[in-house]
């Protein structure tokens, strides 16, 4: 077999051997030098594909694999790290995981380092990768003051600098804005001119996707569609089944989500509040018997822990958070937020939106409490969030991590959701119920105060499409499910803000639209939300007002 050839046959895999399958009798073959482009809907199987391919499934537990696979000429579960090395490289969807290093230009020749590769070839690889994915000017910056685009690029780097005859690339676009994109695709069509094998999967059809030479669609842990991009986008028969698929989106952009998001003003047509049995109502306080498949509960009486309040009377309502010439500047020196004022109101959903670098993710940071604000420039409530610790701003805002995944703290999905009501009732489960999730869960059943959030979750859940997956551990689910997850986690007890961090990233279009449509009702449930994004099109329809961040400065 060509180094730069992958077969998978009949390949069917399971996490505990006993399903679900997540993939089911799949067969592939790519042959070297082709570039290809796998798409599927999130939990279709393309991550867990890309681990297989890779080696680091099924070393990573108590999996079930049958069928065969070979990759340049290997088995790549049975061969050493060395040995994959020489012949595939791999950006995942979590570039966090895959920088060591601290520095730049440090990530970038790791690989060829430990390959042994001359010093002096080592050098002409940094250079030229850095140039590639535009990171010139940032070689000694540290990766951790990096936005996440940023540090998308630098991990991309990191696997482009191995030279590999086959390289692989998660959701590369999934943080990227425009500009970038385009040069990382620019620098995939040298690499597939030079004879590379390229693989690119992401959850919608996208621009690796209509470069590639092929496309091949997965649903169900099954190839369901392959073909050219061109006569697959072609056919109407098969865009009809992409849009379907949730790899197309269902209908061409109206009017309304073409144009900027609408300007709110006081007489401005809203949809209609929900009842008590939204999932953005307090928990009831006497609610039926709980179960992931019962009715909404009919009570609007608030829980015992009450959640935050609208915002006070002494706080204008169109400014429940505000910026004041917000400045700052990171300990390196670098100047990440240059003046910036603004204002979000109760009620309003905002976009905000800039470059890679330009100053969104650390103003995520400065809202939480991860990075500290300065005093008398950032206002939530009326409250300045520099003299307040995290654990207060925790009870007034919730926050959703470029990767969710780094928030999950239980052993499943429905424990997740469970885990800051707990908290607040101060309920610890005793020990001799701690042995499994199962033990965990019966004994939340029996108590009382915890009733009404098990009503709750199992709404968020079954409007979050993860119903299913209550039982499930929250690491087993695809990535775009995840990144749901975090949100409806967040959405268990009502916050004054929502802040979200690319919610969309290496999702497919039908979660992308579900998610938009649970952050405008919990807007009109009368929070603020703050959705940072590289794709204001999937929220124009819902959004009130967008601002845009360029080099630190509010545009």
């Amino acid at each position: 077999m060509n180094r730069g050839e992958i077969s998978v046959e009949d390949v069917t895999y399971s996490y505990n051997r006993e399903g679900p399958f997540i993939l089911d009798g799949l067969s592939l073959h790519i042959r070297a030098g082709e570039r290809v482009h796998i798409a599927g809907r999130s939990g279709s199987g393309k991550s867990t594909l890309l681990q297989l391919l890779t080696g680091q499934l099924p070393h990573a537990g108590k999996d079930g694999l049958t069928g065969g696979i070979r990759v340049g000429g290997i088995d790549p579960a049975m061969a050493g790290t060395a040995g994959r090395a020489e012949v595939i490289s791999a950006l995942f969807q979590d570039p966090d995981a895959q920088l060591v290093q601290g520095i730049v230009e440090d990530e970038i020749a790791f690989g060829p380092e430990n390959m042994q590769v001359p010093p002096e070839e080592i050098r002409q690889r940094v250079e030229e990768v850095l140039r590639g994915v535009n990171l010139v000017p940032l070689r000694h910056s540290r990766v951790h003051e990096l936005s996440g685009g940023q540090r998308q690029r630098a991990a991309a780097g990191a696997v482009l600098s191995m030279h590999t005859p086959i390289v692989v690339l998660d959701d590369p676009f999934a943080r990227l804005d425009k500009a970038a994109q385009q040069q990382l695709l620019s620098l995939l069509d040298r690499l597939s001119a030079a004879g590379r094998t390229v693989i690119t999967v992401s959850a919608r059809i996208d621009a690796a996707a209509a470069a590639a030479q092929r496309l091949v669609v997965l649903d169900g842990g099954r190839a369901v569609l392959e073909g050219t991009p061109a006569v697959l986008l072609r056919s109407g028969e098969a865009r009809a089944r992409l849009a379907a698929l949730g790899v197309l989106p269902a209908a061409p952009p109206s009017a309304s989500s073409a144009s900027p998001p609408r300007s709110p003003s006081p007489t401005a047509s809203r949809p209609s509040a929900k009842p008590a049995s939204s999932p953005f109502s307090p928990p009831p306080s006497s609610p039926a018997a709980p179960s992931l498949d019962s009715s909404p509960p009919p009570s609007s009486a608030p829980a015992s822990s009450p959640p935050p309040q609208p915002p006070s009377a002494a706080t204008p309502a169109d400014r429940l958070l505000e910026l004041r010439g917000l400045r700052f500047q990171y300990p390196s020196g670098a100047e990440a937020l240059r003046g910036v004022s603004l204002h979000l109101g109760a009620g309003q959903m905002g976009l905000l939106c800039g470059e890679n670098g330009s100053g969104k993710t650390t103003l995520s940071r400065l809202l939480i409490g991860l990075l500290r604000a300065p005093k008398g420039m950032l206002f939530l409530d009326g409250m300045d969030i520099g003299r307040m610790k995290a654990a207060q701003l925790a009870r007034h805002v919730g926050y959703v991590f470029q990767e969710p995944a780094h928030q999950f703290v239980t052993g499943s999905v429905l424990e997740e959701m469970l885990f800051e009501p707990l908290s607040l009732l101060k309920l610890r489960v005793p020990k001799q119920w701690q042995g499994d999730a199962g033990s965990r869960l019966e004994w939340a059943q029996e108590q009382p105060a915890l009733k009404p959030y098990l009503e709750r979750a199992g709404l968020l859940l079954r409007e979050a499409g993860l119903s299913s997956k209550a039982y499930l551990s929250p690491y087993l689910l695809s990535g775009g499910e995840q990144r749901l997850l975090g949100a409806v986690v967040q959405f268990m007890v009502p916050k004054l803000l929502y802040v979200l961090d690319e919610p969309t990233a290496g999702t497919d279009f039908a979660s992308a639209g579900l998610l938009a449509r649970l952050c405008r009702q919990a807007a009109d449930e009368g929070a603020g939300l703050l959705l940072i994004t590289h794709e204001p099109e999937l929220f124009n329809e819902y959004a009130d007002i967008r601002f845009q961040l360029d080099k630190g400065r509010l545009r």
